[in-house]
């Protein structure tokens, strides 16, 4: 267990985590009053503290992994609605190539040396245009865009 200000958590997987202010609405991170934490078991959690703080000590408490100085690796909202719109279009998986260019893809792509690569000539693949800082190169498994979504409670 963990407490950040009133908030304790028991879990051991954040899934999201999106800056808000004191009525809930989702605001850029630098203006944040709140925290909002969404857990891998579908709750969310309100942590009343701006986001760099709630990081922080989700950081050093090991649930949270430092990215190229960014404290947080979690989905923005535009990326989920990025992924949300490209999983009804038919894509199904999400990586990351070496140089930071960020695709989704039809069927399951395999890691090469620096990029994803289909192993067919049947899957399509696309170029997603937000950073999806959550996505790595350094990720053993392309994401599965469904079971995100529905971690995070999104109706596809």
């Amino acid at each position: 267990m963990i407490r950040v200000g009133d908030t304790i958590l028991n879990e051991d997987f954040i899934a999201a985590i999106r800056p808000a202010n004191d009525d809930g609405i989702i605001v850029p991170a630098d203006i944040a009053t709140l925290t909002i934490v969404s857990l891998s078991s579908g709750e969310q959690v309100i942590i009343r503290a701006p986001m760099m703080d709630a990081s922080r000590v989700l950081e050093r408490a090991g649930f949270l992994e430092p990215v190229g100085g960014n404290p947080i690796r979690a989905f923005t909202i535009g990326e989920l609605d990025e992924l949300k719109a490209r999983y009804e279009q038919g894509y199904l998986f999400a990586a990351k190539d070496e140089d930071g260019k960020a695709f989704v893809y039809t069927a399951r792509p395999t890691k090469g040396k620096v990029s994803w690569i289909n192993d067919d000539d049947t899957s399509i693949v696309r170029r997603l245009h937000c950073c999806f800082d959550a996505l790595s190169f350094d990720d053993d498994n392309p994401l599965e865009i469904a079971s995100l979504l529905d971690r995070l409670g999104v109706e596809a």
